[in-house]
């Protein structure tokens, strides 16, 4: 798949892209990093993983129509 292995898996997208956190760096507030499989590039997407959950659970509600 092609993940760096400083990089240590923990989720996934859809699309079979990896959120991960890189092995050197683990704490309690680790950053997280996405990983897109197909480009094989990495990228910072949340400075602790306490903000990166946050993303998700600040979602609005949107009710859906009957």
């Amino acid at each position: 798949m092609g993940l760096p292995k400083d990089k240590i898996a923990f989720a996934s997208d859809c699309m079979g892209n990896l959120f991960v956190f890189d092995s050197a760096a683990l704490s309690q507030s680790s950053k997280v990093w996405f990983f897109d499989h197909d480009a094989g590039e990495t990228e910072l997407v949340a400075p602790s993983f306490t903000s990166w959950i946050q993303q998700y659970l600040d979602l609005e509600f949107i009710p859906l129509d009957d």
